[in-house]
């Protein structure tokens, strides 16, 4: 039995995902337009289920491990979709890959891995 919290990335994501969401005025009423970002378009269905509660939701892949073009083709495709807030969801996102996609759709951009990064660094914090 783990001595200390356990954390659950994809909780701990959708958690925070879905309060940015509400911020945006359209959490459970399908309003929001959720643009999330996946490395395998093979992975659009499960997206689209896993987010779908959130609003309404756009999905785009590209890979993060293929270089900056296909993340700037789903920057773009997410730009023209309009989403309000666009969630990275694999941990291989970097933050400079972060910063292409704030920067093409004019939106925030989240990265998975700072997200739950920050989360956990205010528990252990917490704990000292």
């Amino acid at each position: 039995r783990p001595r200390g919290p356990v954390l659950v990335p994809r909780r701990v994501l959708h958690h925070v995902v879905a309060a940015a969401v509400e911020g945006l005025g359209g959490a459970g009423r399908g309003e929001a337009r959720l643009g999330v970002l996946i490395p395998d378009p093979a992975q659009q269905a499960a997206a689209e289920s896993r987010w779908g509660g959130l609003g309404r939701v756009t999905t785009a892949a590209a890979s993060p491990y293929r270089g900056t073009e296909t993340v700037e083709a789903a920057g773009q495709a997410l730009r023209t979709a309009g989403v309000g807030l666009v969630v990275m969801d694999c941990i291989g996102y970097t933050r400079p890959m972060r910063q292409t996609i704030a920067q093409i759709t004019g939106v925030p951009a989240m990265l998975a891995s700072a997200a739950v990064a920050m989360i956990a660094r205010e528990i252990l914090e917490g704990a000292t």
